[in-house]
C-alpha cells in the first residue's frame, strides 16, 4: 500500500472491508450494514473524494494500480451511498 498518497492512508485500513468491485456483492455487503456503519464511512471518505480523484487521473492512459483499483472502488461504494441519501 506504499504506492497510495499520504493524504489517503487514512483509508488503507477501509479496503479490505470496502472495496468491491462486484454490484451484487456490493450491494448485499450494503445490505447488512448498518445506517450509522454506512455514515461513518460517509463521513471519512466523502471529503477524500476529491483527492482520491486526483490519484486516478494521475494514472493518465496507464493501467490503474492495484491499490488505485481498490481506491476506485472505495470511492463508488460512497458515491453510491450519497444518491441513497
Amino acid at each position: 500500500m506504499e504506492n497510495i498518497p499520504t493524504e489517503l492512508r487514512v483509508l488503507v485500513p477501509l479496503l479490505n472491508k470496502w472495496c468491491i468491485s462486484d454490484d451484487v456483492e456490493r450491494a448485499r455487503l450494503l445490505e447488512k450494514t448498518s445506517k450509522n456503519k454506512k455514515e461513518e464511512l460517509m463521513n471519512t471518505v466523502n471529503p477524500l473524494l476529491p483527492k482520491i480523484n486526483t490519484f486516478l487521473d494521475s494514472f493518465g492512459d496507464d493501467p490503474l494500480s492495484d491499490e488505485a483499483i481498490l481506491l476506485g472502488d472505495l470511492a463508488q461504494l460512497v458515491c453510491e451511498l450519497n444518491l441513497e441519501e
